[in-house]
């Protein structure tokens, strides 16, 4: 379940590159970075 939850984080932070890039408005990279951190936190706490 942790390695799920890790995963999860790593395409949100992917996510939150490509909107960086791709969208002109900061609410979206914002999101998929807030996002990316609470699925990466979660899965080190349950894989620990």
């Amino acid at each position: 379940m942790g390695i799920l939850a890790i995963g999860a984080g790593a395409v949100c932070c992917a996510g939150g590159a490509v909107a960086h890039f791709i969208d002109t408005s900061r609410h979206r990279e914002g999101l998929f970075g807030l996002a990316g951190f609470c699925f990466l936190l979660t899965g080190l706490f349950l894989s620990r």
